[in-house]
């Protein structure tokens, strides 16, 4: 099971904000690349949250605290759909999370 992280990837530095998958289609990915954020991070606010999901917790305003299977449901606003926004200037710090994750043995099951 994935433990919890700030921030998918392991990078803490990079702030990221929620946006609420109301129906996946042209309208989520026109929100999605239309949006004055940089990082975006794709929820799912009407499913029932499962132990097996990768859920989300964010502050009052939508910033992404933490992200992981082991999450309290009770205290997660939705789940990622897995359909994310990274900035160029986040790129390197993702890349680097997915390797230091992929190097690590404990890690190999884990989510990003």
């Amino acid at each position: 099971m994935a433990s919890p992280t700030p921030n998918p990837g392991g990078f803490n530095r990079a702030p990221m904000a929620v946006i609420p998958a109301a129906g996946i289609g042209t309208g989520l990915l026109r929100r999605l690349l239309g949006s004055t954020d940089t990082n975006l991070l794709c929820i799912d606010q009407q499913i029932e949250l499962e132990s097996e999901q990768v859920k989300v917790i964010t502050d009052n305003q939508m910033q992404v605290l933490e992200v992981g299977e082991s999450v309290d449901p009770e205290l997660a606003l939705g789940v990622s759909i897995g359909i994310e926004k990274f900035g160029a200037g986040t790129a390197p710090l993702l890349f680097a999370g997915l390797a230091e994750m992929m190097d690590n043995q404990l890690h190999l099951r884990d989510n990003y």
